[in-house]
């Protein structure tokens, strides 16, 4: 497997997106190369090791189906013994192809691309979504129901199995031995084997949780093995539920969320590096919204309104119709300074498929591509460049920082309101809009 290696590397140092992209396409034509990228990256997928005994490289060589599918029957089976890690790696023949085993069993390809840019050749993270606000009318107070703090911080599964982190867009991770220590010695395990999900935040020494920057900032550090030891006990996973491992797999689970809560009940136990999410029951759309309301004036980010009763686990792209989050959503005035066709092969591959704008000040720079109706993106491309320079109103939830220039700001969930051509001709600066931002 040395050519695959080489293939991974060739990855990590093309910078472009759709370069990456393109190269990806071509080489899953190489049957082995596939095959690698799925037992990397197919989520769900746990070998129970992620080292290998170097002192045996080399001594039993065997080619690289029979190292692939060993290391399948691995995946297949619960834990594996020393002795098997023994006689696995001595069938590895190089130092090469043992980077590759190394790559798959850590589940981390580090070629610069996650599960998202191998499209549907990768098994993709399952997802439950809730419905947005407007959603809230149609939740049965009769019912069950439960209020919960959307928390932000980073967002992750948890697997029991082998105390391994997997985000959103499928990238496997942990924080070191220290910590899953701590979480092999926490409530969870009484669980069994299963994936929890939750948000990993960190403390400040008055209690309250640090910044969502400032917290990844720090998770990142141990991620890449850096972290402060002293830090490690101020790091907190945030669950609010879990599903079993065949049912992570398969995408969703016929148990209901009220049963899940009982069962997690019975065991959570208060400190520790595990919480669980508080939970309260709310018996009205007006309680539903004073606990929105509570959650707003601590600064949180909003709620999530659940129905117990009825809300079942399930990867499903509309979202759930018995769970709506709450969030805070402002809006402010952007400046045109670009427009765009929607992605090929899409709905709206020849017309728009959405505006570039900035703010006043250019501290603000974002795509807005939700929010237009069908006649709007009928206009096409060169109508809205036409515009360039004029003013819109746009509707969002958050400013973050841009991940492809750490000059500039971006929009969370931005989403398009209306056109301000003929009343406004200067765009909101960044200090109005986190302004506008703070008081949603």
């Amino acid at each position: 497997m040395k050519y695959i290696l080489g293939m991974l590397k060739q990855l990590e140092l093309t910078s472009s997106t759709n370069s990456k992209k393109e190269m990806i396409k071509n080489m899953l034509r190489d049957s082995t190369f596939e095959r690698v990228v799925k037992m990397a990256l197919d989520c769900g997928v746990s070998y129970g090791f992620t080292d290998i005994e170097e002192a045996y490289i080399g001594r039993n060589p065997k080619p690289a189906e029979v190292l692939l599918d060993t290391l399948q029957r691995f995946q297949e089976k619960r834990g594996v013994t020393y002795y098997e890690i023994s006689l696995f790696s001595k069938m590895i023949p190089d130092q090469e192809t043992a980077e590759v085993v190394r790559r798959i069993i850590r589940r981390d390809l580090r070629c610069g691309a996650g599960a998202a840019l191998f499209g549907d050749t990768v098994k993709q993270v399952p997802y439950q979504r809730y419905k947005p606000f407007k959603y809230l009318k149609d939740i049965d107070f009769n019912d069950h129901i439960v209020a919960q703090i959307k928390m932000d911080g980073m967002f992750a599964y948890l697997d029991t199995r082998d105390w391994n982190f997997t985000s959103r867009n499928g990238s496997m991770f942990n924080l070191g031995k220290l910590f899953n220590g701590r979480l092999s010695q926490s409530w969870i395990t009484k669980l069994g084997d299963v994936i929890l999900m939750g948000e990993l935040l960190v403390l400040e020494n008055d209690g309250k949780y640090l910044s969502r920057k400032s917290s990844n900032g720090v998770i990142n550090s141990f991620i890449s093995g850096n972290g402060d030891p002293a830090q490690i006990d101020n790091i907190r996973y945030v669950t609010w539920g879990f599903v079993t491992v065949e049912e992570f797999n398969r995408g969703w689970s016929d148990t209901t969320y009220e049963t899940v809560l009982g069962i997690m009940g019975s065991y959570a136990s208060p400190g520790g590096p595990v919480i669980m999410s508080d939970t309260s029951r709310v018996m009205s759309l007006d309680e539903a919204a004073r606990f929105y309301k509570s959650c707003r004036r601590r600064k949180e980010e909003g709620a999530i309104i659940k129905n117990a009763s009825q809300l079942r686990w399930k990867d499903e792209q509309s979202g759930s119709k018995y769970g709506v989050k709450l969030k805070a959503f402002a809006e402010a005035e952007f400046r045109i300074v670009d427009a765009y066709y929607g992605h090929e092969g899409k709905k709206n591959e020849f017309i728009l498929g959405g505006l570039v704008v900035e703010s006043e000040d250019g501290k603000i720079r974002t795509k807005v591509g939700m929010g237009f109706e069908e006649h709007e993106r009928e206009l096409g491309v060169d109508w809205w460049k036409e515009r360039i320079g004029s003013i819109i109103t746009v509707q969002f939830c958050g400013v973050t920082k841009d991940k492809t220039d750490r000059a500039t700001f971006c929009l969370e969930h931005s989403s398009f309101i209306e056109t301000r051509f003929n009343e406004k001709s200067v765009a909101d600066t960044y200090e109005k809009i986190m302004e506008e931002l703070d008081n949603a």
